[in-house]
C-alpha cells in the first residue's frame, strides 16, 4: 500500500467514525484535491485485496 492509498484509507475510516458510513470517492477527491478516478482506483485496491470491502449504497 502506497502513501496515497494509506491516506485515502484513513479518510474512509475517519468517515466511518464521523458519519457511520464511508465517504464516496467524489467526497474524498474533493477533500484531498484529487481526481475522482484516482480515488476510486485507491478504493478498489484494498477491496480487491479483501482488506477493505465497500459496497455501493
Amino acid at each position: 500500500m502506497d502513501e496515497l492509498d494509506l491516506c485515502i484509507r484513513n479518510r474512509v475510516y475517519a468517515s466511518f467514525v464521523r458519519d457511520g458510513t464511508a465517504s464516496s470517492p467524489a467526497e474524498v477527491a474533493a477533500e484531498l484535491g484529487l481526481g475522482e478516478r484516482e480515488v476510486a482506483a485507491a478504493y478498489r485496491r484494498p477491496h480487491d485485496a479483501h482488506a477493505l470491502v465497500l459496497e455501493q449504497s
